[in-house]
């Protein structure tokens, strides 16, 4: 990733946050700022089982986990990734990506991609923690 590609964190979201997006061409970027170290999980869920996943119009989105662009770490490291990980026991969440990490206080850039041009679409990110210890 190029200096120029690099996302911004025009949007922010808290911890606790659950919201309806759509993923195509174009990544879903935001940034979660923490005061203190947290256990944070990240979903893109689907909420389909696979047998309707490609008629659902619900996208196959992929979260990756950067540092903040305020820290001294390049923006090109990503610290987590995660395709098809939060896929639920029988397939009720078809091609959803989970992220759970441990991390300490400060602002970290999230992206959701979609896995190819033929898996845009919609999904619903939740943004969950707690304090660690």
């Amino acid at each position: 990733m190029s200096m120029s590609d690099e996302p911004n964190c025009n949007q922010t979201y808290g911890l606790g946050t659950s919201t309806s997006l759509r993923v195509d061409s174009r990544n879903v970027a935001f940034c979660i700022t923490l005061s203190s170290k947290t256990d944070v999980t990240i979903q893109a869920n689907t909420n389909v089982g696979c047998e309707r996943w490609k008629t659902s119009g619900m996208a196959d989105p992929v979260l990756s986990l950067f540092a903040s662009p305020m820290d001294d770490m390049p923006m090109s490291q990503v610290l987590a990734s995660n395709d098809d990980g939060g896929q639920a026991d029988e397939g009720k969440n078809c091609n959803a990506a989970l992220l759970s990490w441990t991390l300490d206080e400060g602002t970290y850039l999230v992206i959701v991609s979609a896995f190819d041009s033929c898996s845009y679409g919609n999904f619903e990110l939740n943004v969950q923690g707690k304090l660690s210890n």
